[in-house]
């Protein structure tokens, strides 16, 4: 029940850790997300702004009016009530001013009355519209309270010139200016609370399907606009095939190779060969990839297989059956996985080739010599299963890293995977796929991390101790 219950709480945190970080990353990365959605000015194919009704019922819709967390560290001079703003632009000019003259209640009456200015100017000609509104965004374009006052003056002498008519909330706003400053409110933490956030609705979305407020910006790709978990359901697929396969054909090859270089420790020739394997490790995954397919891919040397693809560029024929399609899909993927996987075996070889010889200076060793055991079997049979146990957990790590690092694997062998999606989502600043990519990353890790624990458990003998003890 104790290990059950670890398992729980570690699957629990680590998901609670991916929402966090995906969460981060959409609130931390460039631009407007309102903007940056289809139909708004940071499509191309639009000229519609931050001014725009649509932009405030967007900005509401999806919730971007809530606090971020579910507290907030703040001052006394800015309330958390400014979140209510869409506009980026007057939103910053009530931080800034709130933030410098410690009157946040004054500042929201300026911002109040300068709005009620841009609606009586609606009553006047378009000139003087365009005029009125020219100057009202010169004031919230102020960086500070005195620059402010002066765009104020400025812009009052320059409605006059332009005789523009008098308007009652001038009159009001001019009054305003001789308040009395507060500063001493901005250097007065005040932490705030709030059940109803954008993190919360983002946690609300994943876990219960609710596709309501932030999540409701990241459910589909900006690129085909599709779901973004359909739109990497195949790459991944194909990425997960891929670095199992060189996880395995790493380890078949580590362990035999790992065992001859121990039984063998005594021959000069081998120790020259251990010693080249740190020479090759240096060597970049990509040249080795590009390596490959110039001595097995190339019409110049052995064209042996297929150079880029996942099966042939005509497709498979209808009538072909499912065993024929695997066995020409193979020759496809052997030179990813060899590439893919070379990095790994080298690891793995240094890995267990020193866990080996750890093992070989133990009692139980000495023991079997000298009951007269070959050192070959006692290589084999005693001492690697014990430097096994011991390196996996360095082995196993080394997959999601696979997954990871299949990116430039792909794109050399042009191989629409993970890899050329990521790509190609940054090119396109297609950024629901590549938050999606990011969690699926870091969910596929955590459940191998919970996987590996419960391999370790059950193959490993030394995890398991007498009744009461830790994992009983």
């Amino acid at each position: 029940m104790r290990k059950v219950a670890g398992i729980v709480a570690t699957l629990f945190i680590s998901g609670a850790v991916v929402l966090l970080a995906s969460f981060l990353l959409l609130k931390l990365k460039p631009g407007d997300p309102v903007l940056s959605l289809p139909g708004m000015s940071g499509n191309a194919n639009s000229s519609l702004s931050v001014s725009d009704r649509r932009y405030k019922e967007l900005y509401v819709e999806y919730g971007l009016n809530l606090p971020a967390f579910y507290f907030s560290i703040g001052n006394l001079a800015v309330p958390d009530s400014f979140n209510y703003i869409a506009n980026p632009s007057e939103r910053s000019f009530l931080v800034k001013l709130s933030r410098e003259t410690g009157r946040p209640d004054v500042i929201a009456n300026i911002y109040s009355l300068l709005v009620r200015c841009r609606e009586e100017s609606k009553d006047f000609s378009p000139d003087y519209q365009w005029i009125v509104s020219r100057g009202i965004i010169n004031l919230m374009n102020s960086e500070s309270w005195t620059q402010f006052n002066v765009t104020y003056s400025r812009v009052l002498d320059d409605w006059k010139n332009e005789s523009v008519p008098q308007m009652k909330s001038t009159s009001i706003i001019s009054s305003e200016l001789r308040m009395a400053k507060c500063e001493w409110k901005q250097w007065i933490p005040v932490i705030s609370f709030h059940s109803k956030n954008q993190f919360h609705s983002w946690c609300k979305g994943w876990i219960i399907g609710d596709n309501s407020g932030i999540l409701k910006m990241y459910r589909n790709s900006r690129l085909s606009g599709l779901p973004v978990f359909s739109v990497i359901r195949k790459p991944f697929i194909v990425t997960l095939a891929i670095s199992i396969l060189s996880l395995l054909l790493s380890v078949l090859i580590s362990i035999p190779a790992a065992c001859e270089l121990v039984v063998r420790r005594d021959n000069k020739w081998v120790e020259r060969l251990n010693n080249a394997l740190l020479f090759l490790y240096a060597v970049p995954v990509f040249w080795v990839a590009v390596l490959l397919l110039i001595l097995l891919a190339s019409p110049v040397f052995l064209n042996v297989f297929p150079s880029s693809g996942i099966e042939p560029l005509e497709g498979f024929p209808d009538d072909m059956g499912a065993f024929m399609r695997i066995l020409i899909s193979v020759g496809y993927y052997v030179l990813p996985v060899i590439a893919l996987s070379y990095g790994g075996v080298i690891f793995f070889i240094r890995l267990l080739r020193n866990g080996l010889l750890s093992e070989m200076q133990q009692d139980y060793i000495v023991t079997a010599r000298a009951s007269g055991y070959k050192e070959r079997i006692i290589v084999y049979r005693f001492a690697l299963k014990n430097a096994f146990y011991s390196s996996l957990t360095l082995m196993w790590i080394t997959f999601p890293a696979l997954l990871s690092g299949s990116v430039l694997i792909e794109n050399v062998f042009s191989i629409p995977g993970m890899g050329s999606l990521l790509i190609r989502s940054v090119q396109n600043q297609d950024h629901p796929v590549l938050i999606g990519i990011f969690m699926l990353i870091g969910i596929i890790t955590s459940l191998s991390f919970v996987l590996l624990d419960i391999i370790q458990y059950f193959i490993d003998p030394r995890l398991k101790t007498e009744k009461g003890g830790m994992y009983e």
